[in-house]
This record gives structure tokens, C-alpha cells and sequence, in this order.
């Protein structure tokens, strides 16, 4: 059977980078490209439309795909699988994963809906500091059904895509068909702002608080290179870890907000990133992350120091090119990637010039995008043929 153009339709659940990278961004850019692919946004309200009616929505559930966002409880996902099967019964459900749910670290945010153990830290005075505390800050009995609510999904889905293979392994007992597609950048949006002027450089880091154990690997990286590097400046993108700034000079320091998504590669490059620093504690749920943070960086030609753990590691496989600088997470080893970055002209144009070219081959979602319809394609009965426009 020909149809003309596959219809998606996915949940915009306004989850900011996941929605942007994981539906926005691959299913447009196919879209654009008419590659048999007509894409859909459904509503984030209907999570929350009480008077649920499908016919309200039969624009979005009348599609050969509904690709959902990585959490929804059984109750909203059975509504949707029914209310979409009425208007094509033949329509398959994909659900994407960006993360591990099932180890998140208890320093993430997300820990509070995800965590299933209350956890405590021990203080420099030998103290234990509460973190998570269940009826006070988390409720495990919910946060264990939710986790019992994803694995029933799953059971059901007819496709689970995920980042990276660690999250294939992470997720293959409760799913049967699951397919690694990676996160990608539109690599026409990232470029190179020029210098400044000054003789200032701009060490550059950005992230949200789930990543407060891993900046803080930092915490004694940036005073000894500022007392080396004069005119090293430390740039801060979204989260501001207060521990790792509280004894830096306030004038060496630069905060930039958190932006819109559609915002983010403009903002990033205006913030004229000399040394992109990815520091990354090696532990189950990083090993579940993408290289994101790299391939941005990596498109705007940022040479980067980053920590010698997955998934940063396994980049190095693609390319014969040295495409940043690895580093242990130690002090001494943080200190000598960042300061060869500094002291070499060289090195930090070779690296940008490899990363640069290394991103464009393989996470460059123009050439790319085809993984997404492909593996639609493969989970459907009908084949399609190019939208006509």
C-alpha cells in the first residue's frame, strides 16, 4: 500500500532540550527535506485535559505515528493508544528515552521523581546531611509506580528509540524492539563568533543542576588556573554552582541565563567560548548521556577539555584526529588539559578544525535525519511516498 507522507504526530511536553532534539529537531528537518514525513505537534495541555475527547483531537491521533515523550503514566498512555487506534488502527506508539530513569543520580533534581531511597551525605565534620527524604522532599511509593508505570509502557510500545547503546542495554529488559538513534545538531546554527579583542580566555561550561556533581569536579581546577592563567575567565552557561564560584573574583567570573531552546546556539556563541570544559563523574547514569555538550561546542570549532568517561570516550572512535583533550578526573590532570589548550595555538585550532568536521559526518541532523524515518518506516505496514509541496 502507497500513502502519500507518513503522518507523525508527537506530545510537546515542554521539556525544553529533549523535546527540541529528540522530535522537534529530527522530525522538521525530515519534514523540510520531504522525506515521506509530515510532522505533527500535539498539544502538552492534553496531558492535562480533564474532559478528555478524542475527537477534539482528531487532528493529531489520526496518524501512522505517535512518538511519546520518556514518562507517561498508564493511564494518560492507554488514553492516547485508545483514542488514536479509532481514528487508524493500524497506528504504532514509539517512546524515546534520553536518560537512565531507573539510576538517576541522587544529586539530579530529577531524583526527587524518579528516586526510590531516601539518601543522606556525610559533612566535612563527619555530620550526615538529609538529602531525600521520603513524605518530605520525594515520595517513593509514587516514584516506585511511576518506574512500574514506564516499565508496562514499554512492554507495549512498538518502538523504543534511545540515545545511546549504554541506554539500549539499560532498557532492554522491558523492551523487545529498541533502536539507538543519537542526538544531533543542526550544525547550520552553531558557528564561531570572532574574539572579543580583549586578551582574555574565556573557559566555558554549561549545564543544568543535574550536573552539580560533576562541575564540581572543577572546584579546585579553576583557582590554580587563574592563579597561573591571568587572563583566564571562567564563563558559566544556566546552573550556577555556588561552591564553585564562592572564593573566585567576582570580575572573573561571567553568568549567562538559561534561554530558550531555539535561542540556545545563538546565545552560546555570542558568549565567544575560547576552551569548552565537560567534566563528567563516571557513574550509571552518565554513562547513559549523550556527547551533546561536545557536539555543540565541538560545531561552534571550541576545542574541548573533557573527562575520560563515557560517552565523551567513545567519540574519539571517530575520527583518527585528536577531537579534544581527555583528561582523569583529578586536579593535576584537569589542570594540565586546560593549561595545553591555553599554551597551544595549535592544538586548540587542529582540535576545532577535527571536532568541527567529525560532528558534520556524524551528528549533522541534515544528513541524519533519516534515521528517525527509517526506523518509523520499519515498524509500519504501509510504505510512503515523498510529500509533495
Amino acid at each position: 500500500m502507497l500513502r502519500q507522507g507518513m503522518k507523525v504526530t508527537y506530545l510537546n511536553s515542554a521539556e525544553g532540550a529533549f523535546n527540541y532534539y529528540r522530535s522537534h529537531l529530527p522530525l522538521s528537518t525530515a519534514n523540510k527535506k520531504k522525506a515521506a514525513l509530515c510532522e505533527r505537534v500535539m498539544p502538552g495541555m492534553l496531558m492535562f485535559d480533564r474532559e478528555f475527547n478524542p475527537g477534539k483531537y482528531e487532528r493529531y491521533f489520526d496518524a501512522d505515528i505517535i512518538q511519546m515523550p520518556n514518562l507517561m503514566s498508564t493511564d494518560f498512555y492507554s488514553s492516547v493508544r485508545e483514542a488514536a487506534k479509532i481514528f487508524n488502527p493500524a497506528c504504532k506508539f514509539v517512546v524515546d528515552f534520553d536518560d537512565d530513569i531507573f539510576n538517576v543520580s541522587p544529586f539530579s533534581p530529577a531524583y526527587s521523581k524518579y528516586g526510590v531511597e531516601e539518601f543522606s551525605i556525610k559533612a566535612a565534620d563527619g555530620s550526615v546531611l538529609p538529602m531525600w527524604q521520603d513524605g518530605k522532599n520525594m515520595c517513593i511509593q509514587e516514584n516506585k509506580k511511576k518506574l512500574d508505570d514506564a516499565k508496562a509502557i514499554l512492554s507495549e510500545v512498538d518502538l523504543l528509540t534511545v540515545t545511546t547503546d549504554e541506554l539500549r542495554k539499560a532498557y532492554e529488559p522491558y523492551c523487545s524492539r529498541i533502536e539507538v538513534i543519537p542526538n544531533c545538531i543542526d550544525v547550520n546554527l552553531w558557528e564561531r563568533w570572532p574574539h572579543s579583542g580583549d586578551e582574555s580566555v574565556r573557559l566555558f561550561w554549561s549545564g543544568g543542576s543535574s550536573h552539580f556533581e560533576d562541575i564540581l569536579i572543577l572546584k579546585d581546577v579553576i583557582p590554580a588556573i587563574f592563579d597561573k592563567y591571568p587572563k583566564a575567565k571562567l564563563v558559566l552557561m544556566g546552573y550556577i554552582c555556588k561552591p564553585l564560584i564562592a572564593s573566585l573574583p567576582s570580575d572573573r567570573v561571567e553568568i549567562i541565563d538559561w534561554c530558550d531552546i531555539a535561542m540556545h546556539p545563538f546565545i552560546q556563541s555570542k558568549a565567544r567560548p575560547d576552551i569548552g570544559l565537560i567534566p563528567l563523574r563516571d557513574n550509571t547514569f552518565n554513562r547513559g548521556k549523550s556527547a551533546l555538550k561536545w557536539m555543540e561546542l565541538s560545531a561552534m570549532e571550541t576545542p574541548c577539555v573533557m573527562s575520560n568517561v563515557t560517552p565523551y570516550r567513545e567519540m574519539r572512535e571517530l575520527s583518527g584526529d585528536d577531537i579534544g583533550v581527555y583528561v582523569e578526573n583529578t586536579k593535576d590532570s584537569w589542570v594540565a588539559g586546560i593549561s595545553h589548550l591555553i599554551e597551544s595555538n595549535i592544538a586548540k585550532r587542529d582540535i576545532a578544525k577535527s571536532a568541527r568536521k567529525t560532528v558534520e559526518r556524524n551528528f549533522d541532523i541534515n544528513n541524519k535525519f533519516s534515521l528517525w524515518v527509517n526506523a518509523y518506516k520499519e515498524i509500519t505496514s504501509c510504505q510512503f511516498q515523498a510529500t509533495r509541496r
